[in-house]
């Protein structure tokens, strides 16, 4: 288990008239335990927006225990998005966010790992370009939890 998984998030930001998607992926940046980046997971590139700052669980030992998100709705034939900010907890009870959240959505319920165990990996479901229809980017994601001892 690496010390601190760094939450990183890509987001298309409001487009005005144009197809909004908001959260495209995730980045996961591991360090070792002197804060120096040793392993990077992300499971899709994803293809819209930008990735914004990085937000951490500072401390060694200090690992991702739980994730939310926030999701908008099924719009019914309006421009929808699916995912569009995540947020986590650290295991010293910390709520991390990345600062470039879309606006649309509600929070969902929290996913955690035990006790004893942290956040190691994911996976996210992506809908693919659908070439001038309503696009929504990420619209699922499955957590690995791992041994902290």
């Amino acid at each position: 288990m690496y010390d601190p998984a760094v939450p990183h998030q890509r987001v298309e930001s409001p487009c005005g008239r144009c197809d909004d998607t908001a959260l495209n992926t995730l980045e996961l940046i591991c360090g070792d335990r002197h804060g120096s980046a040793v392993r990077r997971i992300r499971s899709y590139d994803g293809l819209w927006g930008g990735w914004g700052e990085s937000t951490f669980c500072s401390g060694l030992h200090n690992y991702l225990q739980s994730v939310q998100f926030k999701i908008e709705s099924d719009q019914r034939g309006r421009d929808d998005t699916a995912a569009n900010d995540s947020r986590f907890t650290c295991t010293s009870g910390k709520t991390i966010q990345a600062p470039n959240g879309a606006p649309w959505g509600d929070w969902g319920s929290w996913a955690e790992c035990s006790q004893s165990t942290a956040i190691c990996g994911f996976a996210i479901r992506f809908e693919p370009d659908v070439r001038g229809g309503d696009d929504t980017a990420m619209n699922g994601a499955r957590f690995a939890c791992c041994s902290t001892k």
